[in-house]
């Protein structure tokens, strides 16, 4: 693994910030998903949002995840 990052001249830094924004875009992306289903049919939203984990995961710690964001 370092052999690749030495040859594609990738700091840890780039590869940690990917990760965060890769992060980051599914969560948006999930929202997004939720956002347009809503209008589609509100029975499957409601039981999307019942069963999705990270969803549950979201609202459960959203106070954690407020703080984050006004950190940055």
């Amino acid at each position: 693994m370092k052999k690749i990052i030495k040859q594609i001249k990738f700091s840890y830094y780039n590869i940690v910030l990917g990760g965060l924004f890769g992060i980051l875009r599914s969560i948006l992306l999930v929202f997004l998903f939720l956002f347009i289903f809503s209008y589609f049919d509100q029975n499957g939203y409601n039981y999307y949002i019942n069963h999705s984990m990270i969803i549950s995961i979201i609202l459960k710690y959203k106070q954690y995840f407020l703080l984050l964001l006004n950190v940055f």
